[in-house]
C-alpha cells in the first residue's frame, strides 16, 4: 500500500460575515471615514492521525511497509470524521472571518508500484471539512487554498 499526502493551507472568508456592509450613500461615507480594522481569525491543526517517525526510521521494505500499514491503522482509528465535524461546528458557532489549518491531509492508498500512483481516496480532510461546513451553510462561504507540498 502507498501512502500519499499533501498539506494545505486552507483560508476560508466567510460571506455572511462582511467588514463594511453596503448601506446608502449618506451611511457609506461614514464607513470611508471609520475603516474596518478588526475581524476574527481562527487558526487550527487537524492533526494528519499518526506519527511518522517510525516510518522514517524503517531501514528495510518489509519494516516500511508495515510500519505504513500500522501509521494508516492508526489514522483509521483516529476518528477523523469526529475530529473534523468537531472543528466544523467550531467555524459554524464562532464565525471567524479568515481560518488557517495546518496538518490537511490526504491519505490516499494504491498498489505498491512506483509505476503506478496511489489514487484510491482514503481520507481528503480539506474535503471532508468543506462538505460538513456546507451541509448548512449558505452558498456564499468561499474558499481560498494555499497548497504547500514538498518539491511543488
Amino acid at each position: 500500500m502507498v501512502l500519499k499526502r499533501r498539506f494545505i493551507s486552507l483560508y476560508l472568508i466567510l460571506a455572511t460575515l462582511s467588514f463594511c456592509p453596503t448601506h446608502d450613500v449618506a451611511q457609506a461615507q461614514t464607513l470611508m471615514s471609520t475603516p474596518c480594522d478588526k475581524f476574527d481569525v481562527m487558526t487550527r491543526n487537524m492533526y494528519l492521525g499518526t506519527d511518522f517517525s517510525e516510518i522514517f526510521a524503517a531501514q528495510d521494505t518489509q519494516t516500511l511497509l508495515a510500519e505504513v500499514a500500522e501509521a494508516f491503522a492508526e489514522v483509521q482509528a483516529s476518528n477523523v470524521q469526529a475530529r473534523i465535524d468537531a472543528i466544523a461546528h467550531e467555524i459554524k458557532s464562532t464565525k471567524p472571518d479568515v481560518i488557517g489549518l495546518q496538518e490537511v491531509a490526504l491519505w490516499q492508498t494504491g498498489p505498491f508500484d512506483p509505476n503506478t500512483p496511489a489514487n484510491t481516496v482514503a481520507f481528503d480532510y480539506l474535503q471532508l471539512l468543506l462538505d460538513e461546513l456546507n451541509k448548512e451553510c449558505e452558498p456564499a462561504l468561499r474558499g481560498s487554498c494555499s497548497t504547500n507540498e514538498p518539491g511543488g
